[in-house]
């Protein structure tokens, strides 16, 4: 029983120092693809007229490239993505150039995103399922594509919610 002149929230609200608050769960606030990137510096890629990929600075390979014009992933990456069958995305074997010893490393699978979107359209992408999008140089992924990875690829991939990580550049 509620004593005489107590309200009692109504159902969804809260009480917060005698003021009345909307509660605020995952479920009524917009959800957004998240910005995927390796977590340490790689060396930036050139791809030449043969379709190789030259590396240009010498920094160690990431199992995460996204760069210029492409995306590349360590191959275990590469076979987890292919069996999700994620809506149009296509793969490739890729291979990369290291013009200082002549190597040529074929231990990545080159992904192209072609579902492409501007930032004003970030609220509009369709983010159920298993998803990569492409904004320019830059990859997305569905909440629940970056739940799967995380588990397994945590330690050398990062996420940033949204455009959240892009603000001054």
């Amino acid at each position: 029983m509620i004593p005489t002149g107590i309200l009692a929230p109504k159902p969804g609200y809260r009480t917060i120092g005698g003021n009345l608050k909307e509660k605020r769960s995952r479920a009524n606030r917009m959800a957004f693809p998240f910005h995927i990137d390796g977590i340490s510096f790689a060396p930036p890629l050139y791809e030449r007229a043969d379709g190789r990929l030259q590396i240009v600075r010498d920094l160690p390979l990431t199992p995460f490239l996204a760069g210029y014009q492409y995306l590349l992933v360590e191959e275990a990456l590469g076979r987890f993505l292919q069996k999700l069958e994620l809506p149009l995305v296509r793969y490739s074997p890729a291979v990369v150039f290291n013009p200082i010893t002549g190597e040529e490393i074929r231990s990545f699978i080159r992904v192209y995103a072609d579902h492409v979107f501007e930032p004003g359209q970030i609220h509009e992408l369709p983010i159920d399922g298993f998803r990569l999008f492409r904004m320019g140089n830059y990859y997305f992924v569905s909440p629940e594509l970056k739940a799967r990875l995380k588990r397994k690829w945590g330690k050398s991939l990062r996420f940033s919610e949204g455009l959240g990580g892009f603000a001054g550049k």
